[in-house]
């Protein structure tokens, strides 16, 4: 394991959804890691990876459909709203439009590491704002991606919102090691701490 943590900055497709505090929250992160030491740069992706967000939520609509298939059709009125929603937009989703999905996804998990180039993790935006309340658990729009890769990731507390709750970055690996990212997470969730 190299002494000095590389830390690629990535801005995803979906960099605009989030309200500007949590963008700048996420550039005071990087700018803090640079001053502890880390070496911080700008990483950008092939533009196909622009699509993988999108492509995890149809595979997700997909398959959620025909799991409750029998619940929509027997008990539609006591699905929950978020569920029914879901169900319905899978039914919109065509087999070949799931295979085109499944296939990015394939093929974008083969070149992924070398796609990241001499970085040792990524730090990308952990959520859309502030923690929601209780009876909601949030967008998963910053997860998708790296879903659909199949990749660890883990979320570090970086900063708090207007409200005064936690925000946080996610750091994204490569494939199958996990223990490089966990000792990388350690080393910046301490640099973070001061």
């Amino acid at each position: 394991m190299p002494a000095k943590t590389t830390v690629g900055i990535y801005r995803t497709d979906d960099w605009g959804t989030p309200p500007p505090y949590v963008r700048d929250n996420f550039e005071r992160t990087a700018a803090l890691l640079a001053d502890a030491g880390f070496t911080v740069r700008e990483v950008v992706l092939p533009a196909e990876y622009n699509a993988l967000s999108d492509a995890q939520h149809a595979i997700v609509q997909y398959e959620t459909a025909r799991l409750f298939d029998w619940e929509l059709r027997e008990m539609r009125d006591r699905l929950d709203k978020g569920v029914r929603d879901l169900v319905e937009g899978g039914l919109a989703v065509t087999q070949s439009q799931y295979n085109a999905a499944q296939d990015l996804g394939h093929r974008l998990r083969q070149r992924f590491d070398t796609d990241l180039g001499d970085v040792d993790v990524l730090m990308v935006p952990g959520s859309e704002g502030e923690p929601p309340p209780v009876s909601n658990c949030g967008s998963n729009i910053f997860i998708r991606m790296w879903m659909m890769l199949h990749v660890p990731d883990v979320s570090l507390p970086a900063g708090r919102g207007p409200g005064g709750l936690p925000l946080s970055v996610q750091l994204i690996g490569r494939h199958n090691d996990d223990a490089a990212l966990l000792t990388h997470a350690r080393r910046i969730e301490a640099a973070l701490a001061t």
